[in-house]
């Protein structure tokens, strides 16, 4: 079933959507007027910004006895690979969104490690790179030193990717 139906059942087949453009038809039904078929509004576009801010995994249990590189290292590689993985996801859940502001907070010390905007198809087009190169294609930055992910300091610095 299509979510842009219009009050009378008419389906905008230039829109899509899940969840969301449900309820935006259902909030824009009309009454209809007697002796027009197919009468009403019709979603033509529609489209979402979504702002997420995760905290991310801290490492596994059972590496608590490895050394701090080793950990350090375990814990940028298990972030990287999981807001990879995690952003398309979000994506490929809810059609209408078109963009998605990013933040990926440490867990131990809750500051900005990840940050940025990222569109639709810059998320479901990044395949085939490692998951750091991904998070880049995406519009995502982030720092890494010896000692895992630098801190944001601040509120992160938002960088729209114009593509």
């Amino acid at each position: 079933m299509n979510p842009f139906a219009s009050s009378a059942g008419e389906i905008a087949q230039e829109a899509s959507g899940g969840v969301i453009g449900e309820m935006v038809g259902r909030a824009l039904s009309v009454k209809p007027r007697g002796g027009i078929g197919k009468d009403g509004l019709v979603v033509r576009n529609l489209s979402a910004r979504l702002r997420v801010e995760l905290l991310a995994r801290p490492t596994h249990p059972w590496d608590r006895d490895r050394p701090a590189d080793e950990r350090n290292e375990l814990f940028v590689q298990q972030c990287l690979e999981d807001v990879s993985t995690a952003i398309p996801n979000l994506f490929r859940s809810m059609p209408e969104i078109q963009e998605m502001e990013i933040t990926v907070l440490d867990p131990k010390c809750k500051s900005a490690i990840i940050a940025g905007v990222v569109n639709r198809s810059d998320a479901l087009a990044a395949n085939g790179f490692s998951a750091g190169m991904k998070l880049r294609e995406m519009g995502l930055t982030y720092g890494r030193t010896n000692a895992g992910f630098e801190r944001m300091e601040g509120d992160p610095v938002l960088i729209f990717n114009a593509r």
